[in-house]
């Protein structure tokens, strides 16, 4: 009989354990609630300068009428960050001697891929814009143009031997 007692003991004190551990255990699961936010900050890059280059032209001399001048440029990306061009703007200047005796940068007309707007200056919009890496240089084939000296009803002696200065400016 003692050992049906024991029996039946073990029993009720493995259950009252377990009735405290599960009657105790949901005790522990009790929490409170709150919130919280912070703030960071964080850095915004800037936009690097270009560095343009115009490549000398290829064609023979400008005369009025003749089939022009060829020039490609690069465009040299100085910042640090992945940077976009979608446009230049393209002028042609007589030199100072010249243009004093009367040469006139609205007879140079510039023409070529992309360029929406023919004349002096001229407008170049680039059929794909033109993504170049910090620090690299861009030789996309987009990257040209024609100067040519527009045949006038007009004596344009003034503009012989003129070496005129071509600008390219992107953006």
């Amino acid at each position: 009989m003692r050992n049906r007692f024991l029996g039946k003991r073990r029993i009720a004190v493995i259950g009252a354990t377990m009735a405290i551990v599960l009657g105790g255990g949901g005790a522990a699961f009790a929490y409170f609630t709150t919130s919280g936010s912070g703030t960071g900050a964080a850095l915004v890059g800037t936009a690097g300068t270009y560095t343009v280059t115009v490549s000398a032209p290829t064609g023979a001399a400008l005369m009025p009428g003749s089939p022009g001048q060829s020039f490609t440029y690069t465009v040299k990306n100085n910042g640090t960050g992945v940077q976009q061009i979608t446009t230049a703007s393209i002028s042609v200047t007589p030199d100072a001697t010249t243009a004093g005796l009367g040469c006139s940068a609205a007879w140079y007309q510039v023409s070529g891929p992309g360029i929406t707007t023919s004349g002096n200056p001229g407008a170049q919009t680039y059929v794909t814009p033109i993504s170049i890496n910090g620090g690299a240089t861009s030789t996309d084939p987009q990257l040209a143009f024609t100067v040519t000296l527009i045949n006038e009803p007009v004596n344009q002696d003034a503009c012989e031997n003129d070496v005129p200065v071509v600008a390219v400016t992107v953006s």
